[in-house]
């Protein structure tokens, strides 16, 4: 959403590898629209304050093997855009 804003107010910040992650508020759960049936917003907010703090972390740092996972290991696609008609 910050990105596709940021392109409509002309400030877009091009050529720039950008990370959005818990603890600079970049990924989160719409709780307002959730269907959880046990999962209450405050689950979700303790859960996420340990995100935040890096107390917890749901990424591996070892795969099944027990060898340890590198950035270059990972699979990721980029996205780019160009150009928004």
């Amino acid at each position: 959403y910050d990105c596709v804003q940021n392109y409509y107010d002309n400030q877009f910040p091009g050529g720039q590898d950008l990370v959005f992650s818990a603890d600079n508020n970049g990924v989160g759960l719409a709780m307002d629209t959730a269907k959880f049936d046990a999962f209450t917003p405050a689950d979700y907010e303790a859960i996420f304050a340990k995100l935040v703090d890096k107390s917890v972390s749901i990424i591996r740092d070892v795969d099944d093997t027990g060898a340890q996972i590198t950035l270059s290991s990972l699979s990721l696609t980029t996205v780019a855009i160009s150009e928004i008609e």
